[in-house]
């Protein structure tokens, strides 16, 4: 594949991280803001589960900012660096997001089940923490890595 040929798909992939992507975030933004006022109606202000629901929103808040940010460095550097290189960093990242979607869709679930059940004592976190863009900064290292070095001409 030519040069531009990659850089098109390159530019393509970041752009549907960037604008078609993020409707499976904001469905899942949005339903932790339900059950943010659900675990408050049920459990109270100072309950684990409004604090789990809170944590939530803030750390996909966070995580999706990040990406913004390295998504836009790349593409605005995409004519200077290394193609190949930031088409496998682009293949992790997504690994990344689909990895960090399933994380935080399972502790929604844990959420969920709690709030339905009134279970006071259910919402756990999963004990293996996945690695996420703002727990894992070696993402944010690779990103500035690839546009550090620029293309050898």
């Amino acid at each position: 594949m030519n040069d531009f040929r990659k850089k098109e798909v390159i530019l393509g992939q970041i752009d549907f991280m960037l604008e078609t992507a993020p409707e499976e975030f904001w469905s899942m933004y949005a339903d932790s803001v339900v059950l943010l006022f659900r675990s408050f109606i049920n459990f109270g202000i100072n309950s684990e589960q409004v604090k789990e629901s809170l944590n939530t929103i803030k750390e996909m808040w966070k995580i999706k900012k990040e990406e913004k940010r390295i998504l836009t460095e790349i593409s605005a550097n995409i004519d200077s660096i290394d193609l190949d290189k930031t088409e496998d960093f682009i293949l992790k990242l997504d690994a990344l997001n689909t990895s960090t979607y399933n994380y935080y869709d399972s502790i929604l679930g844990e959420i969920q089940t709690t709030c339905d059940t009134k279970e006071n004592n259910r919402v756990i976190r999963p004990r293996k923490q996945t690695s996420t863009l703002i727990t894992d900064d070696s993402y944010s290292i690779q990103a500035k890595e690839l546009i550090k070095q620029k293309k050898m001409i």
